[in-house]
């Protein structure tokens, strides 16, 4: 597969791609050393890399993305802490390099699985100080099961979010008669339920249905529908132990906490800069707050916490119109698409199901969250992707590389 690289340099990628899958669950500054790695490699190794069509959408994404920061209304000042101001480019490189093999990474995301569920589970007994570092437990004012354990990553919906997306991805490739497999997928399962995000639960057990139906076409009706049911029940156990240690778990649930008057603000904002939209700077609050008061919902004596804490769209495709305009959800939603073709081509029914089970995993969970907003979960966004491709381009390499039959005279 890498006509100019060594058994050496591959060894190196490898282990660098399972070090990249375990830092998922370490929040996002050891992702940052991991891709910084990743690019001394390739300058170092300097391998061919696959190029599919798709990744074009990517590219002019990421043109577009820096192009809107300078053409925007705050021109140059688009490098968005965290967020999707630069990380884009360092995850382009990691998501071309998943090509090379896939079951390295088991190691990978079981050393970061079970340390991240050693914390939940402390955090969940103990209680612990959301606004220390994550590790810090609260001893004296802990309550048990009264918060939402935040893990390595800090915030709740982002270590719920990477935990589905990594076990939504690795699931079809585990060996069950395995114990140790037990234990990985215990330790992602705590990852996926404690944590308590509604929207995030609904996703994944969605994406788990299509896993059910459509990863096996051997798979008789009968058996369909008793796994189906066996997953029902799954589902609604979670749900109770959610609802169980969060009393406000089914509150708000027609107002999303507020998202309905969220999402209403973030629109006006891109209404106002349709083309080019913000920019990725840190200037949504004054816009959202300004939003918030032409909508009529400024109160001069009681402000609402929706009007002054609230730091983003709150929506993957609110916050692409809102920070870069139409044609960055333009390119995002074609690179999908044209992925989805290129998966549906070259990939089997297991790599189909995998990948749009990723997508609707995804994209359900960002209706009411901006996941890549976070670099952290835009990392696993992007190495789950590029885990579902790696079937894929690799047959499609091999029928690059095959000679065509010639015809009989």
């Amino acid at each position: 597969m890498w006509k100019d690289s060594t058994q050496g340099s591959e060894t190196i990628f490898k282990f660098l791609l399972g070090f990249a899958f375990a830092s998922l669950f370490f929040r996002h500054g050891l992702m940052h050393f991991v891709a910084f790695l990743f690019i001394l490699a390739l300058i170092f190794y300097r391998p061919r890399l696959p190029w599919i069509a798709p990744f074009w959408w990517m590219l002019g994404f990421i043109i577009w993305e820096w192009t809107s920061n300078w053409i925007g209304p705050y021109p140059g000042k688009g490098v968005e802490g965290g967020g999707i101001g630069y990380h884009f480019l360092f995850m382009f490189i990691p998501l071309s390099l998943t090509v090379i093999s896939q079951f390295v990474l088991l190691v990978g995301v079981s050393i970061g699985a079970v340390a991240s569920a050693a914390l939940i589970w402390t955090q969940a007994f103990m209680g612990v100080d959301v606004t220390a570092a994550p590790w810090r437990i609260d001893w004296e004012g802990g309550r048990p099961f009264n918060i939402r354990p935040p893990g390595f990553n800090t915030r709740p919906w982002e270590t719920q979010f990477i935990h589905s997306l990594v076990f939504i991805s690795i699931m079809p490739y585990l060996v069950w008669k395995k114990v140790h497999t037990w234990f990985l997928v215990l330790a992602l399962f705590s990852g996926v339920i404690l944590p308590q995000i509604r929207a995030v639960i609904a996703a994944f057990f969605s994406a788990t249905s299509l896993h059910v139906i459509f990863l096996n076409k051997s798979v008789n009706k009968k058996s369909i529908v008793r796994n189906l049911v066996v997953l029902s029940i799954i589902t609604l156990m979670s749900i109770s132990v959610m609802a169980f240690l969060n009393p406000a778990f089914t509150k708000q649930l027609k107002s999303g906490n507020g998202r309905d008057k969220i999402f209403v603000a973030s629109f006006e904002i891109f209404k106002q800069y349709p083309h080019t939209g913000l920019g990725g700077g840190e200037y949504f609050k004054q816009h959202y707050r300004q939003s918030w008061k032409d909508l009529g919902w400024h109160d001069e004596n009681k402000p609402a916490v929706l009007e002054v804490d609230i730091g983003h769209a709150h929506n993957d495709a609110l916050m692409l119109l809102v920070h870069h305009g139409w044609p960055a959800l333009f390119l995002w939603t074609a690179f999908i698409l044209h992925c989805l073709l290129f998966v549906w081509k070259h990939g089997s029914n297991r790599e189909r199901t995998i990948f749009v089970s990723l997508v609707v995993m995804h994209h359900i969970a960002g209706l009411a969250e901006s996941y890549l907003d976070y670099s952290n979960t835009t990392y696993a966004v992007f190495l789950c992707y590029g885990l579902a491709l790696h079937g894929p381009i690799k047959r499609w390499q091999q029928s690059k590389q095959s000679p065509m039959p010639s015809e009989s005279v």
